[in-house]
Order: C-alpha cells, then structure tokens, then sequence
C-alpha cells in the first residue's frame, strides 16, 4: 500500500506543477486503443495502445474505462513499449469502476518524436457471460485524465482514438431440470406385492442422475445412480393391515447433481382381497364358469404376483398338491384342445374340500371312517402320512399337526395300493444346463440352455440371487423360444419365470439349445460365484405331463476376476 501511495503522489504533484493540460497545436499527438476478440471463456486478451507524438515527451497520463461485463482487468504491461525505461510507471486498476489507469514519467530522458507501441492491456473474459462488444475509452475523473506533458513541462491533451474487444464467446448451454416419469395410481390386494418402474431423463446428458424415495416405510427401491436415462424398482410386499391405512402416498425425487430436481408421486390403494369361491374345478375366479379367463388368472397368479383363487388350492389343475406351469397347460388343453377335465385339487390336510386344514378335517374323517360318512374328494389330500391308504392313523397325525405342532401334512399317493392311480404319462427326461458370463456396461447374463427329446409346451423356473451383488433384470428370450409368451416375476432377491403360449399352440421344438437369457445388473463386482441359484425347474409337455428334469451344469461365471 505504501507503494502505492508514493507512486500517485508522485503522479499528482507532477500533473500539478505542469498545470492545466491545453490542446495539442500543429498535427495532433494521438493516442489509439487497439482492437482484440475473445472466443473463450477464461480466455485472456491483449489489448495493445498505440501513441504518435511530433516532440519530445517527459510524461503520460492515459486514463481508460471499458463498459459490459464480460470482461475483467488484470494488468498492464511495459514490456517492448516506448515507455518501458521511464522510471516511473505508474498503473492504477478498478475492478468495480472498470477503469485502467496507467502512464509514464521521465526525469533526465524523454521520448523522442515517433510512433509505437506504448503498453499492453491484459483483460479475462469472464465465465458464463453472453457474447459482446467492449468499448474501450478515455475518460476525465481528475486527478485521471488523458494528457502529455513535454520536458519543458507544457501539457496538453493528444487526440484519443478508442478501442474494442470483440467478446465472441458462444453462450453457455442452457441446464435443463431432470424429467421423472412413474406409473398412474395403483391398486393391489392386501396381502400381496406391487412392483414397477420408475424412470428418470435428462437433456443435460453429462449429468448423474440418482432417484431416491420417500413415503411407505416397509417398501424397498433399488437404484444406481447413472447417466440419463436411469431407473429404480419400487416393491412393497403389504400386509391385510395395510388397508387400514390405505390410500398411500409414495413420493420419488430425481436430483441431477446441480441443484435441479424433479418430483412425482404414485398413490397406491390397498383393497381387501375378496375372490368368489370356485363353484367347478377348474373355476380358478370364482365366475361360476371354466374358461379362458380362468388361464389368464392363473397365469397371473403364478407369475405375476396375481391374487389366488378361493381357495387357493383351486389353481392346483392337475391335482399333484402343486400350482405350477403345468397346471396351467393343463387347463388350457382341457378349455381348447378336449384335453382331459380338471382333477380335485389336493391340499395335505384338507379332507373335507374346503380348502383349509382345521378341526372340520378331523371330524370329517372321523364320520367317513367310523360313521360311514361321504368320502374324501381327494385321496392324494387326505393320505396325509403317506401310507398309500385312509385310516385312523391319518386322523392321529391331523391331531398332532393341528393340536401338538406337529409333521405338516404330505402329499399322499393318488390312490390305495394296489388300486390303478390317476392316469398319468410316464415322465419323458429332459436336461436343463446353464452357464453365465458378465457382459458390458456390467450386465451378468445366465444362458438356461434345454435338451429336449419332444416338444415341450412350457418352462417354469425360480432362481434366487444375491441382492448385495445383484439387481434383477427383465429376462429375454430366444430364436428357439421366440413363439411362446415370456413372464416373469421380481421380488428383489428371487426371480419366477415361464415360458408358454397359454393356447397352447406353439412349443419349444425337440433338440439342443439356450431357450431363456437371465439378466441382472452386477452391483458388487467381488466374485460373483454362488451369487445365482436355481431353486426349481419344471418343463412340461403339450400333454401337461411334466418332464423329468436333470441339471447336467453347475454354474459358472465366465470373467469372474475382471473388474
């Protein structure tokens, strides 16, 4: 600061004793501004001044402001000008006001008649400024004003030609708010899992987007955090209570990493689960009729998180004590190709029929075996120790898981020894191998791959998967299954997946080949071995006889080490 303040006080008290600056006789001494262009932000310019002068000079006094605000003054520089050997330079700069003010005093030299190159001006175009024309003037703010001053210490004021900085940036691109898109209000039966997608998209492509949820405690939401386009996966397993409390509000939000958000929210209605009870077997909706829609329910119920029928024992077609895929071919040959009707469906326990197993199952028993009451509907329901016959050890065993907490009852045999059971096929055998590798953009893919000597009507298979590795994706299917109807289900760590044509008009043709592609996004790239396991397989003929299933491949990620 002491600098400074003996640098202007030497300029004051020389502008004073000069006196007042006249105008410059003869031809006129001038002083020029350059012109210089900016293309960038950050950029620095040079802006050169110029001076002609037809007598020797002891001293300059050259005041200048510029206007806009695309520009900030750094400094001035001497360096290859005819003012460089004056001893004193001094050089005032106001950010703020946006004046430069510089000049030069000579004591024993001075400089003689000419023209050139006086000084350098140094500005930087400011960031995120719009494109622009700076004008570069004099200006008179004493003790600031534009003069000369000859050794004999005349002084007059030389003529002054402005300058400009040509600010040809291109403007900055406009940031763009995220776009969050989620589904329309939503209803599920309570009891029973809702799960959808929720997507997010941004113009400003560079940006990371991540989506977060708020509202519905006991739901989950899996996302990464990515690029536009990004996604996450809302589930909520709810309960019968949550009717209670229902509708519910779930609220997502989408952040860019600026500052720019977007928010949407999804009501979801929870309605009591009330189903009509099958009047016929077969009668999966309880319409009172055995039809198409009874398919499409069931295919929804096993696949789709869909609710049961009433009871829920009535989807099991086939009457094994099971409610797969097969069932559903079953249904559908009988509905559309005369295939064979509905068999009673079979629940351990459930002796009188009605779909539940309590204290009405033992008494009727009792009546049928001691009392000569009606017989049990479904011998493969009532056979609960597995003894291939109905006696009062069956009734024992009942009261002991009933009452006692007891073995929870098996399915029984189709029918007593000795007697022909219900008519099934032998099982025809088919292989099921699988084999996996990790692809780009960190994708696992696992390749079920089925050998099959017949035409086979459906697939079925459960595959359960590390969550802390994985997330589930939609699966895909194949040239060799590309005529069937893919359906899958995702409850964030156990995948359910089919393959059929509910008609049942096409297949998947006898021979070797992928059949199914499982996908997951890898979310933890330690090894990923033991990550994916298949819990069950079914593979069922157009007949609805279900192959006979082997593994022939464990699995094995391929790639497993790479990062």
């Amino acid at each position: 600061m002491g600098k400074k303040l003996v640098t202007a006080l030497i300029w004051t008290l020389s502008l004073v004793s000069l006196g007042m600056a006249q105008i410059d006789p003869g031809t006129p001494d001038t002083i020029r501004v350059g012109t210089a262009t900016a293309t960038a932000y950050g950029q620095q310019v040079m802006v050169n001044v110029f001076g002609y002068n037809d007598e020797e000079l002891a001293g300059y006094s050259i005041p200048i402001k510029f206007n806009g605000v695309a520009l900030i003054p750094d400094s001035v520089s001497y360096l290859g000008g005819r003012l460089a050997s004056a001893p004193v330079k001094p050089v005032t700069i106001d950010t703020s006001g946006q004046t430069v003010f510089f000049g030069a005093i000579f004591f024993t030299s001075s400089v003689p008649p000419g023209s050139g190159l006086l000084a350098k001006l140094f500005f930087t175009v400011k960031n995120g400024v719009a494109p622009d024309t700076i004008d570069l003037d004099s200006f008179f703010l004493p003790p600031a004003q534009l003069s000369l001053v000859e050794p004999n210490a005349n002084e007059f004021v030389p003529q002054f030609v402005p300058g400009k900085v040509f600010v040809n940036v291109p403007p900055l691109p406009q940031p763009h708010d995220p776009v969050l898109t989620v589904p329309g209000p939503q209803q599920v039966f309570g009891g029973f899992n809702i799960s959808f997608g929720v997507t997010a998209v941004d113009v400003d492509t560079q940006d990371i987007l991540t989506i977060t949820k708020s509202g519905i405690p006991a739901a989950t939401f899996s996302h990464v955090p990515k690029k536009s386009p990004a996604s996450g996966s809302f589930s909520w397993n709810t309960t019968p209570d949550d009717t209670l409390t229902s509708p519910d509000t779930v609220t997502f939000i989408v952040d860019d990493g600026t500052g720019r958000a977007d928010t949407a929210e999804v009501v979801i209605t929870v309605l009591p689960f009330i189903t009509p009870p099958g009047g016929l077997d077969g009668d999966i909706n309880g319409d009172g009729d055995v039809n198409l829609e009874d398919v499409i329910y069931l295919v929804n119920y096993v696949f789709h998180d869909g609710p049961p029928g009433n009871p829920e024992a009535v989807g099991d077609i086939n009457g094994d004590c099971f409610i797969t895929v097969a069932d559903i071919i079953y249904l559908s040959n009988y509905i559309l190709k005369g295939g064979n009707p509905p068999v009673p469906w079979c629940l351990p326990g459930d002796v009188n029929h009605d779909g539940q197993v309590n204290l009405a199952d033992i008494i009727y028993y009792i009546n049928y075996l001691l009392l000569s009451g009606q017989a049990p509907v479904s011998f493969k329901s009532s056979d609960v120790n597995v003894d291939c016959s109905l006696n009062l050890s069956d009734v024992v065993f009942l009261v002991n898981y009933i009452f006692r907490g007891g073995p929870e009852p098996q399915p029984g045999c189709d029918g007593p020894i000795g007697q022909a059971a219900s008519a099934t096929a032998e099982a025809v055998p088919a292989e099921l191998g699988w084999r996996a590798s990790k692809i780009g953009d960190g994708i696992l893919e696992v390749y079920l791959d089925l050998n099959l000597t017949q035409s086979a009507a459906a697939l079925m298979v459960k595959v359960e998967y590390d969550p802390a590795k994985l997330k589930g994706l939609p699966p895909r299917i194949t040239t060799r299954s590309q005529n069937l109807d893919l359906h899958y289900k995702d409850s964030g760590s156990e995948q359910t997946v089919g393959l059929l044509d509910i008609l049942n008009n096409n297949s998947i043709a006898a021979g070797q080949g992928t059949v199914l592609v499982l996908r997951f996004q890898v979310l933890n790239f330690a090894s990923l071995q033991g990550a994916v396991r298949i819990t069950y397989s079914e593979v069922v003929a157009p007949s609805a006889v279900p192959f006979e299933v082997r593994m022939v491949k464990e699995l094995e990620i391929q790639g497993d080490q790479d990062k």
